[in-house]
């Protein structure tokens, strides 16, 4: 809880006990009230007095009941600064409160039937947190030729160039992982052959590990960078790969940060080949903005931000 909003709460609470003016203004009418039958036997004169106690005590309880409002109004919209300013948000137990109970009265109200299933934490995991990422710029371009027709095995090169952007200048850590399988003997998998940062090569970053159990080889391709001193950045990262028509002939592609209207190309550059582009965890689909979807070649494009996880798929076929 902020201090100085507690303080506010405290100090008038204070000030409503001190300033007790109307409580001493009603005992005084009540004092005239009780003196009435005593100060005068005249009728006039008690009557006057009543009337007058009477107005006093009126009087009093009145004020003291506007100053109860007053008071009770006050620290109502402190209460309610305190639980939705923006200090208390920025904390994680005070987001944890307000995130809990919009999303409970939501569910309550329009599917009660689902709040058993739905995990609070599970949204949560759309919304920004520490070190996040956004990807401001994002388009990505599949080249695709025959690396061996007679085997139906094709070469695809792919190129991102992505400007990132970061809440601030600190470090943050900007990571990939690509995970192929494949038959022992095809040969098949990926390479990184271009990474970059605002020009600077981070090539000797890259590992790969390889491992193999039944018959298949599972190849998984990754990095980390560490990036600081600015908020935004050029990422550049140029891969080739070999993928079989005959097993997995497809990439899935899985946003890691949120991404703003992000562009994919496809090119199939040899006859035999085309590819077909599906949105995947998405609320609507991509748009094809140039070619034709199902072709050789098409240009596709979300038409808002996609979230993390969510992505395409591209599926290859002769």
């Amino acid at each position: 809880m902020d201090l100085k909003q507690l303080w506010i709460i405290i100090r008038h609470y204070l000030k409503a006990i001190v300033d007790s003016w109307f409580v001493i203004f009603t005992l005084g009418g009540v004092a005239v009230l009780a003196a009435s039958g005593f100060v005068s036997n005249d009728p006039a004169v008690q009557k006057a007095m009543i009337t007058v106690g009477t107005v006093i005590v009126a009087s009093g309880g009145f004020s003291a009941f506007t100053r109860f409002l007053s008071v009770h109004g006050i620290v109502k919209k402190e209460m309610e600064n305190i639980l939705f300013g923006d200090e208390y948000l920025k904390t994680e137990q005070g987001f944890d409160v307000v995130w809990n109970k919009v999303v409970s009265n939501s569910v309550s109200t329009f599917l009660p039937s689902i709040g058993p299933y739905l995990h609070k934490e599970f949204l949560r995991e759309y919304l920004p947190a520490k070190d996040e990422l956004f990807y401001k710029e994002y388009h990505q371009t599949f080249d695709v030729y025959w690396h061996d027709e007679k085997r139906r095995i094709i070469l695809i090169k792919e190129k991102s160039e992505i400007e990132v952007h970061c809440g601030n200048a600190s470090a943050h850590d900007l990571k990939y992982g690509l995970t192929t399988s494949y038959p022992i003997g095809l040969n098949l998998g990926c390479r990184v052959l271009d990474l970059k940062i605002d020009g600077v090569c981070h090539l000797d970053k890259v590992i790969v590990d390889v491992t193999s159990a039944n018959g298949i080889h599972n190849t998984k391709t990754h990095y980390t960078l560490s990036i600081a001193g600015a908020k935004s950045y050029r990422y550049f990262r140029r891969t080739e790969r070999l993928v079989s028509l005959d097993f997995e002939p497809f990439i899935e592609v899985g946003s890691s940060w949120h991404t703003y209207q992000p562009r994919v190309t496809v090119n199939c550059h040899d006859d035999g080949i085309r590819a077909y582009f599906t949105s995947t965890g998405t609320t609507r689909n991509f748009d094809t903005i140039a070619g034709q979807n199902n072709s050789r070649y098409m240009e596709e494009q979300y038409a808002v931000l996609l979230l993390k996880s969510q992505g395409y798929t591209i599926y290859f076929s002769s």
